[in-house]
């Protein structure tokens, strides 16, 4: 599922500091020499997202909040670097903000590499994989409103290819999760059960 991450500063201003950071080889290699400053023991490469995947927005927060210490180093080693930022210097509220989006899109990236798996059959794992995304977007919800509006979001995407009202459904992939052993008729029948139960529950609270 692609999804276009939602405006965010706390995120915004991480990804311009990391874009600051590798603009030149100079600037890298004073951010590389913090980093050792610092004593952390990380060797991966600090990278940009693209928005609309999850996965290298996860991948991203995952190698900066590692090495938080090193950005606060930098500030004080590069003059310009605050100077070029402004306001836009990631605070302590901001790399919180990006621990917790990074936990949250953890299991995308879990769920995204099983899926993309080429050394073992994956179709018969699609049902269960769904309805563990569908439970994890739903748990989002009632974290914070941040974490419901994104949420929402993800929500219209999940329905848009998994939802009540695709009539485009591969519906062979459903066959595929009854004939595993581990799923057969019966788990289908419940998974689909919860998820028509709690969609009917949010519209009426939402009394659509």
């Amino acid at each position: 599922m692609g999804y276009v991450m939602q405006p965010s500063r706390p995120i915004d201003w991480i990804r311009n500091a990391i874009r600051y950071t590798r603009h030149s080889p100079k600037r890298l290699d004073v951010f590389k020499k913090c980093v050792k400053a610092e004593k952390i023991d990380s060797k991966a490469l600090l990278c940009l997202d693209i928005p609309t995947r999850w996965n290298s927005t996860y991948k991203m927060l995952d190698r900066a909040q590692k090495i938080e210490k090193a950005f606060n180093a930098f500030d004080l080693a590069h003059p310009n670097y605050r100077n070029n930022l402004r306001d836009g210097v990631p605070k302590v509220t901001d790399w919180s903000y990006a621990r917790k989006l990074r936990n949250l899109l953890e299991l995308f990236k879990h769920k995204t590499n099983n899926a993309s798996a080429t050394k073992y059959v994956t179709v018969n794992m699609f049902y269960i994989e769904m309805m563990d995304i569908y439970t994890h977007i739903r748990n989002m919800k009632g974290i914070d409103p941040e974490s419901r509006l994104m949420a929402d979001a993800m929500q219209n995407k999940f329905d848009k290819y998994w939802g009540t009202n695709n009539k485009g459904l591969n519906y062979i992939l459903y066959f595929a999760a009854i004939l595993d052993p581990q799923s057969k008729l019966g788990v289908l029948s419940f998974g689909f059960a919860c998820v028509f139960k709690a969609e009917k529950k949010e519209r009426d609270q939402r009394g659509t």
